[in-house]
Order: C-alpha cells, then structure tokens, then sequence
C-alpha cells in the first residue's frame, strides 16, 4: 500500500525535529540536568508522531515500518552523527522521500535551536539565585554560539529577536553582564 504523502510530511517533520532536539542536548546542551529527561520525553512524543502518522492509513497490516524508523532514528542520535545528510539517508530509506530544499531544513533547524533559547531562559527565570542559574547560562552560550556560526558560516537568516539576544549573551562570561541579565530575566524585562 503507498503511504499517502500527507503521513510521509507528518513522519519526515517528526524525524527531523526529533533528530535535531535530542542531538542538541546530547551534544551541546549535554551538560543540562534534564538532558536525560527530555531526551526520553522527545522520544516518547516522535514514537506518538509516528504512530499516529501510521493510524490515519487504513487497513495497516504491517507495523514493521514503524518499528525500523523508530530504531534507525534512535540509533542515528546515539551516533551523535545528525546532519541533513544522513537524516535524508534514513527518511529516503523508508519512506521514499528526499529532502528537496536544504534551506528549509537549515531554517526548521534554527527554528528548534530557537525554542531550546527559549526553553534555556525560561529555566533560568525559573531558577532560586544565579549560582543555580550559571548552569543554564552556559548551555546557552554554547548554543548562541553553534547558532551563530551556523549564521555567519552559512549564512542563515535568523530573526531579530534571535540576533538580539546573540548580541546580548555575547559578553555573558563578564560576572557584570551576566548579573545584569538575570536580573532583566527574573523581573521578565528581557526581550
């Protein structure tokens, strides 16, 4: 039976999003307390995609497709070895697809990068003093600055908001700056 393109999109998102997050914070968010936690958490909402990508096609006799993408992306996370490449590799092998457009896949990419951001300062706000807090700035810093070589490097196009706290996190080892932040973060006058 041929999958009807509208699950191979649903399916081809989640593999990308899934791929992209989880190799986030194994890689440069690994240093996060909750890497482990959202990573499983990741891996039970990609396994809920799937599924109910698989569901909307009637009279489905075999689940082994969903079983293969499920443990070709798990194993494609554990290599740390995700790049639009290899993620095309693993869609096109089951499901037919090429990824058409690199640039949309650099732009859904920063777009995840860009929720992390966010996700990062809505930890630190969430956080007691900037001792508790310093963990999370410095997951941050390293993702700016993934992010912005990603810019500079490949010319990206990110929006101001983004390049906005680019800018503003680029001297955030200064203990002056840093407190400044946090300060404008906890009130939530930042941004």
């Amino acid at each position: 039976m041929e999958i009807p393109n509208a699950v191979k999109k649903k399916v081809v998102e989640a593999i990308i999003h899934f791929s992209i997050e989880s190799w986030l914070y194994e890689t440069v968010l690994q240093d996060l307390p909750e890497k482990s936690a959202r990573v499983q958490e990741l891996l039970k909402i990609f396994s809920s995609v799937i599924w109910g990508a698989w569901e909307s096609i009637e009279h489905i006799d075999n689940q082994e497709p969903i079983s293969r993408i499920l443990i070709d992306v798990t194993e494609l996370i554990s290599s740390k070895k995700v790049s639009s490449s290899v993620i095309e590799d693993v869609i096109f092998k089951h499901l037919g697809v090429k990824i058409n457009n690199l640039q949309s896949y650099e732009i859904f990419k920063i777009e995840i990068m860009e929720r992390c951001v966010f996700q990062l300062i809505d930890h630190i706000k969430a956080t007691s003093n900037i001792a508790h807090a310093n963990i999370y700035f410095h997951a941050l810093d390293r993702l700016l600055d993934f992010i912005a070589k990603l810019v500079f490097g490949e010319n990206v196009n990110i929006n101001n908001n983004l390049k906005k706290i680019i800018v503003d996190f680029d001297r955030v080892d200064d203990p002056a700056t840093r407190d400044l932040i946090y300060k404008r973060i906890k009130e939530g006058t930042y941004q």
